[in-house]
């Protein structure tokens, strides 16, 4: 609702005239859209067809369809205009990318396929070449700043990761608070987006050599969307590379009112009560609050979709004495790991909407338009919304994936080192204050510090 408001108050877009070729190079099938003023869409399918069928809502990307009004892909002939970008087959059976106003190359393209490790799929090499050596390259996300990803420990080592990314090698695949966007803006002035999710990686040229090399692990073809200035600019191009960008990938909504305010979140509520004695605290403090987050382990186990009975036993009147107290909204965190023991599992399984083992447990399939739909009409609506809560806390799933497994497991392995000797100390407390271990209570300072001594000893 927020997002259709959204759009019809904006300033309405113009029409974009498309055109769509499709041509064959070093024997591959490249299909051309024009995609957004002064941008185009770039699709490679190799000869060697990869075996594997994904999502067709996967298949599409990052790129939607709502401002920009792309045509189908049609056949190509040898050079293609969209306003003022300019695709041609070279003589090296590459593309080269051109800014049509000035004549600048702003770089050319080869590309090639090999096997994948992954069954089914292919690898893919994208090597763009400089038209400007001297070309500074910004964007690519948030991360680097740690060396494996996940947070920062006293052992690791931590960086300022500079806003030029010459020299950089990013890996695409996402990991904790490692944020990855495979776009890129170039000083030269054009845009880049690698339009596919999955494993990769990109090494960006020193300044002085420019260029990138873009490789994906686990492709059935190649995807890219590329974007230059208007004709005549000549300053503040960043501006309009950006401008298109926001509208080949899609504006963001308004954010609601109520999140503008103070966000009230911690670790963990173990209870209802707990929770709402934080809230009333505010209430007595006249403080606003505008959100109150239910985060870390409200399920029984992760894959139920739903909170734990024993500590949450009503949501709606949870939700409904938050809004009485603070007027805020309650939220509610959700992670996409479905274990083996969850309440959901065996429903999950049989839609075919579980995902990667490497995670030791199951994920659910975000990009299945079947999956979101089941998790939201069965699961989320009639416990959660029908209930009051009416927004979410969508958490990720750390990719970490096999690269990482073996740190990944070390690092999980003194997690829950950690949390075995922290639980224990809580369920002690719990057994002296009667209350169930499930779910948690305050606890005494002088009675925690009493127990940690008898631990000790």
């Amino acid at each position: 609702h927020i997002y259709k408001n959204y759009k019809t108050t904006n300033m309405a877009m113009p029409l974009v005239i498309v055109l769509s070729l499709l041509a064959t190079c070093q024997g591959e099938t490249i299909s051309v859209t024009g995609w957004c003023d002064n941008a185009v869409r770039i699709q490679i399918a190799p000869t060697t067809a990869a075996t594997a069928t994904p999502p067709e809502e996967a298949l599409a990307g990052a790129l939607i369809e709502d401002n920009c009004n792309p045509g189908k892909p049609q056949p190509l002939d040898k050079t293609f205009t969209s306003g003022n970008i300019e695709v041609k087959v070279n003589e090296k059976q590459g593309l080269e990318i051109k800014r049509v106003d000035t004549g600048e190359i702003l770089f050319s393209a080869t590309y090639k396929f090999d096997v994948s490790s992954t069954p089914g799929y292919l690898q893919a090499n994208l090597t763009l070449a400089a038209g400007n050596k001297n070309e500074r390259i910004y964007g690519l996300g948030q991360g680097n700043w740690t060396p494996d990803g996940g947070c920062a420990s006293p052992s690791s080592v931590q960086h300022v990761v500079p806003y030029m990314r010459n020299g950089q090698y990013v890996r695409l695949h996402q990991r904790k608070f490692h944020v990855s966007i495979p776009f890129v803006y170039s000083t030269t002035g054009y845009g880049f987006l690698l339009n596919m999710p999955g494993y990769g990686g990109v090494q960006v040229g020193d300044y002085g050599q420019g260029g990138m090399e873009w490789t994906a692990s686990a492709v059935v073809g190649l995807d890219m969307w590329i974007t230059a200035p208007p004709s005549g600019t000549k300053t503040r191009v960043a501006d309009t590379i950006y401008k298109n960008y926001a509208d080949a990938t899609g504006h963001a909504p308004m954010l609601r009112e109520d999140a503008m305010i103070f966000w009230q979140s911690r670790n963990r509520y173990k209870s209802s009560s707990i929770a709402l004695s934080i809230a009333k605290r505010y209430e007595q403090l006249d403080l606003p609050v505008g959100v109150f987050v239910i985060d870390y382990h409200n399920q029984k186990v992760d894959g139920d979709f739903a909170p734990n009975p024993d500590c949450y036993p009503s949501v709606k009147n949870l939700s409904s004495s938050i809004r009485s107290m603070l007027n805020a909204t309650t939220v509610f965190s959700f992670w996409p790991e479905a274990k083996t023991a969850s309440a959901e599992f065996n429903v999950l399984k049989k839609n075919n909407c579980l995902i990667n083992s490497d995670l030791g447990g199951l994920a659910i399939d975000a990009t299945s338009k079947h999956c979101r739909q089941l998790i939201w009409e069965q699961f989320l609506q009639p416990r959660y919304y029908n209930e009051g809560v009416t927004a979410y806390w969508l958490d990720e799933t750390d990719g970490e994936g096999r690269p990482l497994l073996s740190l990944f497991v070390l690092h999980c392995f003194m997690k829950v080192l950690r949390e075995v000797m922290v639980n224990w100390v809580i369920t002690q407390v719990l057994v002296h204050q009667n209350l169930p271990a499930t779910c948690g209570s305050t606890i005494g300072f002088e009675l925690l510090l009493s127990l940690l001594r008898q631990w000790g000893n």
